[in-house]
């Protein structure tokens, strides 16, 4: 998707982002009041800047708040999720 955005094929990288979300039945989640409230409350907590353990920029913020909503866990890399209190995907 990336290359074809870069060479200008942009209507064929949003058909190719179409069929990654259909072949990985990927749901796009709306941000309803009460995720945003969620998110939120996660970039106080957790949240870059606001002297925690925690390093979440704004848009982790929202997918910690996702997980939390479906009590799912979070596929993530690094460490900071890893310092919140959501589960990662990859414990057993």
């Amino acid at each position: 998707m990336a290359g074809r955005i870069r060479s200008g094929d942009r209507h064929e990288a949003i058909a190719d982002l179409h069929a990654f979300l259909t072949d990985f039945d990927i749901d796009i989640a709306p941000v309803h009041d009460r995720l945003a409230r969620a998110a939120m409350k996660a970039r106080i907590d957790y949240g870059q800047g606001f002297g925690t353990r925690g390093g979440l920029n704004f848009g982790d913020c929202f997918a910690y708040a996702l997980a939390k909503q479906y009590s799912a866990p979070l596929l993530y890399v690094g460490n900071d999720f890893a310092l919140t209190d959501i589960q990662s995907a990859l414990e057993p």
